[in-house]
């Protein structure tokens, strides 16, 4: 982001800082998809069969046809302006140094799991094609 308080960017969310546990830039909230990648005691990081039920779980909550003709656009310009809408829409809208509010974590956990699922779809059918 770049904005009066970061003339040069803000690397991505690694220089907006919040207060959320161990997390103290919006970056590595978003990393950890805003919780939303976490089983019930859970923590991490997480073993490999924690993360093979967290995909699990995503892919049936989100499968291919939730996604309709997004999964046509194959373009990574028009992925890189998905994600820009995203972040202006929804990860920056907790305010710096503060803690993200339960509202804001259970919308955002719900986008961060949207995205990975949307992600994963595109990368198997880049793979497919190449391969």
């Amino acid at each position: 982001m770049y904005s009066k308080n970061f003339p040069i960017g803000d690397r991505g969310g690694v220089l907006y800082p919040i207060h959320y546990y161990r997390d103290k830039g919006l970056h590595e909230l978003w990393d950890r998809g805003v919780d939303g990648f976490r089983l019930p005691h859970q923590h991490y990081p997480l073993s490999t069969e924690a993360v093979t039920q967290v995909a699990a779980a995503i892919v049936k909550q989100y499968p291919p046809s939730y996604f309709g003709s997004q999964l046509k656009d194959m373009a990574p310009h028009d992925w890189a302006m998905e994600s820009y809408v995203d972040a202006k829409n929804f990860a920056y809208q907790v305010p710096m140094n503060t803690h993200p509010t339960k509202f804001y974590l259970k919308t955002n956990s719900q986008i961060a799991r949207q995205r990975v699922a949307l992600a994963g779809y595109r990368l198997a059918q880049v793979l497919n094609r190449i391969y």
